[in-house]
């Protein structure tokens, strides 16, 4: 969903986007994973595009519905700040759309964790090392990267004051322990 800095964020789109989504989940959820047409969406006339975003948001909400049950504490802001991650700038508003969805609304408490976590956040924060450099320092190719990346990130929510310096510190002391 981050990828598409066009998307109209007005109250009444949203509010259509989230009726829609939550309207068609269980028809909507096979059609995706079918890649079928099914008879009653020809009549909705909506476009791959529209119902690929309808399919995000259903899967984003289920995603936040699981991240919200968590109990582990750690375990719940890396998930959270994963998700904030993935969804952009778009997590506040998916969060109403979460209250929609889900009784008694718990958006409230997920934006005071962000908050108080310090990954409300997390979708602008730039990676400690890039892909070259993760080459250079690690020796790393193809999904190595992605796989250390993903780390990395994880480490930066888990702790975000720390450095590149102190991540490198940390990671050199662990691997010559082990």
């Amino acid at each position: 969903m981050a990828e598409d800095k066009n998307l109209d964020l007005s109250p009444d789109y949203l509010g259509l986007l989230g009726h829609l989504a939550l309207l068609t989940l269980p028809c909507f959820t096979r059609w995706h994973k079918e890649k079928s047409n099914l008879s009653a969406w020809e009549g909705l006339k909506l476009s791959k595009k529209f119902c690929d975003l309808l399919y995000k948001i259903q899967t984003q909400i289920s995603s936040l519905a699981e991240v919200s049950s968590l109990q582990d504490q750690v375990a719940k802001k890396v998930k959270l700040a994963m998700w904030i991650r993935d969804t952009g700038v778009f997590w506040r508003a998916l969060l109403v759309l979460f209250d929609a969805t889900f009784q008694p609304p718990t958006s409230q408490a997920i934006e005071d964790f962000a908050e108080t976590e310090l990954i409300a956040n997390f979708a602008e924060v730039k990676p400690l090392f890039d892909g070259n450099e993760l080459r250079k320092i690690f020796g790393l190719n193809g999904k190595e990267i992605g796989d250390k990346m993903k780390e990395i990130l994880i480490y930066q929510a888990l702790h975000p004051t720390k450095t590149k310096e102190d991540y490198l510190k940390e990671h050199l002391v662990n691997s010559t322990v082990g």
